[in-house]
This record gives structure tokens, C-alpha cells and sequence, in this order.
């Protein structure tokens, strides 16, 4: 049996397929918490289908008086799904991942569904990312790893069914109704300057979602003062010191936050717990200079380059139906349903090693990305394996 605590990134072959093995034979159930730091916080967006919005009312008051002692959930209606429940600020804790058990549970049993137009929104609190370079990190580790998140986002499933209103990055930034031509050759300067720096792309992607407001960006920094957080990346802390000071409180105020938009709709307490876990992980690495950014800059220089060819392919399809009937673009959407193990093995290593009792942390999002959900995951193994 592999020794717990290993970089599964170095496994040979045997080694590797015996690991998978072990992973594809292992419980996915809920844990009683997550062994994170408690000053972490988040919250969820629950959506569901076949729950009508006037009953939600009810039932979350049901739920708060049951759980009279925490913070309450709430509901929200807002037109793209039947209702949705909203958590409260969250630490992870066992009183929360019971309630939510609870909750999902009862959500089931009331006939709630999955659908098409569902997702599962995650908040994280973003106060330690409190500099220019880890800002400019925690951007650069987004844009990387966009497609592993998806394809991990998918929960049980091993393709984009999902897939409706959070798309990659492609068709919000660049062939959405919404867009203003000005920002699309804005990106585009910043994208064929191969002079730019690191922070001026990561400047001008943020702004980008700034400006994609209404076109559900993949990733939204929630409750930020937008122009002041594409300045602040411009900002030399060494010869503007004092304009660091007076910016830092404004840009990172207590309670800003990362809204993740790309995962499946789940009433899996499991999943939910993984996909906070994932999150959480990434800032937490960030904010204390725990990422291995040498590799990320190898894959984010790729990642420009990439996104520079690929947009000037498409420039001419200017209207939505058009680039959906485009060969390349339905390729790089399906592209977001693929496997990446060695990408996939390098992040289990670095952002599931940071705390004492990782190993089944890592274990699940294993799991969880490779979809080795038992028996039927065998054929799926192999691919991976490339045998």
C-alpha cells in the first residue's frame, strides 16, 4: 500500500495504478469537518429546481427554528432557478456540516432537483490576500487551473451536463451580446504584448470581470472597489509606499470575498464539502506564500500565449451563435470536461499537503477530479493510466 504522506506527483506507473486502486475503493461520505483553520470563512449558494420560491420562505423559516442557536439561512429568488438557500457566513465545524446534511436531506425529500440551470455557488473571505504579489498570485493560480476546477466542479459527473450558465472564459470575455468592442481590444492589446507584465494581464482580467458583471464571470470578486483593485496591481509598494498604505484598507476591507461560479448544482453534503475545501485551500495557500509559483508562472506564460492565439482565431465570430457553431470554440469547451492527471496530481500535492491531516483531503478531491466512484470508474482509471 502507498505510505501515507506521499508526493503522488513522483509515482511510477505501478505505483500510481495501485494508488488509483485505493482511491477508486475508498467511502466518499461526509466528514464532521474539514481540519481547517477556523478563521476561514464561507458561504454557499444552494440552487435548486421543483422547490417553488413561494414555499422557500417557509421552509427556511422551518430550518432557522430548528437551528435557533446559529446564524439563519436565507432564500433568494432571482429568475435563472425555482429558489435558492443561502447559507450565513460559515467556519468549518460540525455543527455547520450537520445542519447543512440536515438541510440537503430534507431538500431531497421535499422533491428538490437538480438541473440544467442549477449551480453551486461558494464564497470564501479573501482579508489574507492583503498585497500587489499575492493578488497577482491568487489571479494567475484562477486562470491556470480554471479547467480543473470545472471538471472538478462537476461533482459525480465526467462531463459538462451541467453545463449552462457559468462558461469558460472564452465566451464571457470575449463574444457576449453585453460586451463593449473598447474592452474586448483592450484585453486583446494586454494579450499580444508579450512585453506586459504578469500584473498588467492580471490587471486587465480583472477588470474584465468587473465589466462582465452580467455575463456570470466564472470567478467574481465580490464587494471590491474595482478601480481601485486594477490600480492597486500597478502599485510599486517600494517607491508608492505611502499610496500602498492609504489604498490597502480600501481594496481589502474586512469581508471582501471570492465568488467561485463554476461548480455543478449538488444536494451531496460531500461534494459541497470538497468544493469549500478546494477554495478555501487555494486562499489560504496564497495568503501565506505556501504556492510553488514557479510553476504556476511556467503554466500562466503558457496560459497567455494560448489565449492570445486562440482569441485572434475567433475575432471575426462577433455574435454568439455564430462562435457556438465554430469547431474550435466547442472544442475548447469540451475541452473542460478532460483529464489532466499530471496537473491534477501537482495540485493534490501542493494544496492538499499544507495542513496536519490532509491525507483524505487529498484522497477525496482525487476522487472527486478522476470521478473514481467505484466499480463503473475502472474503465475511466485506465484512461487515465493511459492503458
Amino acid at each position: 500500500m502507498i505510505k501515507s504522506g506521499l508526493l503522488v506527483a513522483n509515482l511510477g506507473k505501478k505505483d500510481l495504478d495501485e494508488y488509483l486502486n485505493y482511491i477508486n475503493s475508498i467511502p466518499f461520505v461526509k466528514r464532521d469537518s474539514l481540519n481547517l483553520p477556523k478563521d476561514l470563512t464561507f458561504g454557499c449558494e444552494i440552487e435548486v429546481d421543483k422547490i417553488p420560491f413561494s414555499n422557500a420562505n417557509g421552509i427556511v423559516s422551518y430550518y432557522n427554528a430548528i437551528f435557533k442557536n446559529m446564524d439563519p439561512y436565507t432564500c433568494f429568488e432571482d429568475g435563472s432557478v425555482d429558489s435558492e438557500f443561502i447559507t450565513p457566513i460559515c467556519r468549518d465545524c460540525e455543527a455547520e456540516w450537520n445542519r447543512m446534511d440536515f438541510i440537503l436531506n430534507d431538500l431531497k425529500n421535499r422533491g428538490a432537483k437538480i438541473s440544467g440551470r442549477t449551480s453551486g455557488h461558494v464564497h470564501i473571505g479573501t482579508h489574507g490576500i492583503d498585497s500587489k504579489e499575492k493578488l497577482g498570485n491568487l489571479v494567475k493560480i484562477l486562470c491556470v487551473f480554471e479547467p480543473l476546477f470545472f471538471r472538478f466542479g462537476y461533482g459525480f459527473k465526467n462531463n459538462a451536463e451541467y453545463f449552462h450558465y457559468c462558461w469558460p472564459q472564452i465566451n464571457r470575455s470575449t463574444y457576449t451580446r453585453v460586451m463593449d468592442p473598447q474592452d474586448v481590444d483592450k484585453f486583446m492589446k494586454f494579450l499580444e504584448n508579450k512585453n506586459a507584465s504578469d500584473y498588467d494581464f492580471c490587471r486587465a482580467y480583472l477588470d474584465f470581470l468587473h465589466c462582465e458583471v452580467f455575463t456570470r464571470p466564472v470567478f467574481n470578486f465580490r464587494n471590491f472597489d474595482y478601480e481601485k483593485l486594477v490600480n492597486y496591481l500597478a502599485v510599486d509598494k517600494a517607491n508608492n509606499d505611502l499610496y500602498h498604505q492609504n489604498i490597502i484598507s480600501t481594496v481589502f476591507p474586512r469581508g471582501d470575498h471570492l465568488e467561485v461560479r463554476c461548480f455543478s448544482g449538488t444536494l451531496d453534503t460531500t461534494i459541497w464539502q470538497n468544493n469549500v475545501d478546494l477554495i478555501l485551500r487555494v486562499i489560504y495557500a496564497v495568503a501565506n506564500n505556501l504556492v510553488d509559483m514557479d510553476y504556476i508562472d511556467y503554466h500562466f506564460a503558457r496560459y497567455r500565449r494560448n489565449r492570445y492565439i486562440f482569441y485572434k482565431n475567433l475575432q471575426d465570430y462577433s455574435c454568439q451563435n455564430c462562435l457556438e457553431k465554430h469547431a474550435e470554440y466547442n472544442a475548447f469547451v469540451d475541452s473542460y470536461s478532460d483529464c489532466n492527471p499530471d496537473m491534477a496530481l501537482w495540485f493534490a500535492d501542493q494544496f492538499y499537503t499544507i495542513f496536519s491531516e490532509d491525507e483524505i483531503a487529498k484522497e477525496y478531491f482525487l476522487k472527486q477530479y478522476f470521478k473514481l466512484f467505484g466499480k463503473d470508474s475502472l474503465k475511466l482509471k485506465k484512461e487515465i493510466m493511459g492503458s
